[in-house]
């Protein structure tokens, strides 16, 4: 059922912008990523630091809403800091571990283009579906390795999203989301089975190519 869902979102972003009438557009930015769920492995993180960039549709239902589909190319992951230890137990210096999680990822959001003193926003909400086409972790300090982890992880990742965008000059807009996983990164059945999660703070910038529907006359 999910991979169907993930299917029938990814078609809906590539064929609805291309009929007649809908805004279509490109945008790109900046992941700041981590895991949530499991406490017992929740010292000594960072934020990992990733990319994300693909196309986006816009179908205006009327003046101020819109349903945006996108879809994305987004590095999310885990970043973790681990004490090395020599063989007497002693602290010699710091582990740093990386997951990287390459996904393709299938957004459908629902904006709501609103206006104050103005400055012109859009606030947004909607699901996410993405498919994991890469997982890697690279090790630094102490013994320096990497290895795949693809075989590990569940391939869909569900969610739902929600943030805001700006309108800027020139068709030029700004903003962010904050994709929130449902569906555990491990599959069932492994040896060890952390319950981890998919949590992400996307940061992006996109230009709209037209401009055709009722909602996009207003926001301009």
């Amino acid at each position: 059922m999910l991979k169907l869902a993930f299917i029938l979102a990814t078609l809906g972003v590539v064929f609805i912008p291309l009929q007649a009438g809908i805004s279509a557009g490109v945008l790109g930015g900046l992941n700041l990523s981590d895991v949530y769920g499991d406490k017992r492995y929740t010292e000594h993180k960072s934020p990992l630091l990733g990319c994300n960039a693909g196309g986006m549709g816009q179908i205006g239902l009327n003046e101020q809403i819109c349903l945006q589909p996108e879809l994305l190319f987004t590095v999310k992951g885990m970043s973790r800091e681990y004490d090395a230890t020599d063989i007497n137990g002693n602290v010699s210096g710091k582990i740093d571990w990386n997951g990287y999680l390459q996904y393709l990822q299938a957004d459908l959001l629902v904006k709501m283009s609103l206006e104050h003193k103005g400055i012109k926003y859009q606030p947004v909400a909607g699901f996410y579906a993405g498919y994991l086409l890469s997982a890697k972790w690279k090790m630094k300090g102490g013994d320096t390795a990497e290895d795949d982890f693809l075989s590990e992880c569940n391939r869909i990742d569900p969610g739902v999203c929600f943030g805001a965008d700006i309108v800027l000059p020139r068709n030029l807009v700004g903003g962010f989301r904050l994709d929130w996983g449902l569906k555990k990164l491990y599959r069932d059945g492994l040896l060890y089975e952390p319950v981890y999660k998919n949590i992400s703070l996307r940061l992006h910038i996109g230009f709209l190519l037209n401009k055709h529907t009722d909602f996009r006359d207003r926001t301009d």
